[in-house]
């Protein structure tokens, strides 16, 4: 358990860094992130190889619509796949749901402060930071 706090808090932390220096995520980061957690969840949670990659399909098959809606960038959608294979899918399906929350309130209080409810004064915001702020809203939600 303490192992995935870890990885998943610091694997978020360094896609956040990487989101605001440079505004992506690295196709290796994720890459990496990806591999480690199927080898994460078949040695230390003692998952079988197909459920790992069960695993990792469910994240695609959940985080994909967001990205054809353009609601995600594609560097948060191979981030939030990265992460699904840490976490279980309740907690991974809340992440999702509190990063979209606060991306929404956020969306919200920017329109009202340039009093125009117009999406084209909107200036896009980085997604990662949420995924981020969502996982501590967990971490302290949930303490397992």
């Amino acid at each position: 358990m303490l192992e995935n706090i870890i990885i998943t808090g610091g694997s978020l932390l360094i896609a956040t860094f990487f989101d605001a220096k440079t505004k992506k995520i690295p196709n290796l980061f994720n890459l990496f992130l990806i591999l480690f957690g199927l080898y994460f969840s078949i040695t230390i949670n003692d998952i079988t190889i197909m459920k790992s990659l069960w695993i990792v399909i469910r994240g695609f098959i959940i985080s994909y619509p967001l990205y054809y809606l353009q609601a995600l960038g594609a560097g948060d959608v191979k981030l939030l796949i990265g992460i699904s294979s840490f976490l279980s899918l309740n907690n991974w399906l809340m992440l999702i749901l509190i990063s979209l929350l606060l991306g929404g309130i956020l969306f919200a209080f920017r329109l009202l402060r340039i009093n125009e409810f117009s999406v084209t004064n909107f200036h896009y915001y980085r997604f990662t930071h949420f995924i981020l702020w969502a996982y501590f809203i967990l971490l302290i939600l949930f303490k397992n």
